[in-house]
């Protein structure tokens, strides 16, 4: 997926996980991520491995607890489809690496949830992992990857915990006008956010 901004223009990206209960990662694999869970970890830190070369970045904010975000690597000798990058969790870092081989496995941090998320799912959000800065890119075109998992799959896939994922983009948009809170993680093929009731198999407890 990508994300064009004009050159040396000034955009804000939000990336936003205000899940009910949930993580962000999760994945069935022999082989071990590796993390590193804040608070240990800086905003800072999470920037800096996401951006890469080409882009200046400022105003790094974070909402959330501390142990709701962090970096990973040696993600290719899992299927996670990344070999490294930043994670954010409605829960506890800790538990991103799995086996989850419990139905009941949660990590309810006690933080608000997020009203940009809101906006585009009818469920009330709580624990949000929110990581927002500004930044200038050197070229015309950002590209990004992500994975999306929740430890909703398979009980509660279908019902009213809808774990839900945005990338939110405001600045100039390319082809006139200006981005605000423009989620830029969409199924693609569709106008769907990236949710637990967007993404399953149809049925509730068969995993999706």
């Amino acid at each position: 997926m990508s994300i064009f901004t004009s050159r040396k223009l000034h955009s804000v990206l939000k990336i936003i996980v205000p899940v009910i209960t949930g993580i962000l990662i999760t994945f069935n694999s022999t082989a071990q991520i590796l993390i590193s869970p804040g608070p240990g970890v800086t905003p800072i830190d999470m920037v800096e491995n996401i951006v890469g070369e080409g882009v200046q970045y400022e105003n790094v904010t974070f909402q959330g607890a501390p142990i709701s975000r962090g970096i990973f690597n040696n993600g290719n000798t899992t299927n996670l489809g990344l070999e490294s990058g930043v994670f954010l969790t409605s829960g506890s870092g800790y538990n991103v690496p799995g086996p989850n081989s419990s139905g009941s496995i949660t990590g309810a941090n006690g933080m608000p949830g997020n009203s940009v998320l809101e906006g585009i799912t009818t469920s009330t959000t709580y624990d949000a992992a929110v990581l927002e800065f500004d930044f200038i890119p050197e070229s015309d075109t950002l590209r990004f990857k992500y994975v999306f998992g929740s430890d909703e799959y398979h009980e509660w896939a279908n019902t009213s915990f809808n774990d839900v994922f945005g990338y939110f983009v405001t600045g100039p948009n390319p082809d006139g006008g200006m981005y605000t809170n423009e989620n830029v993680a969409i199924i693609p093929g569709t106008s769907l956010p990236v949710t637990i009731n967007n993404l399953n198999n149809g049925q509730t407890g068969n995993g999706p």
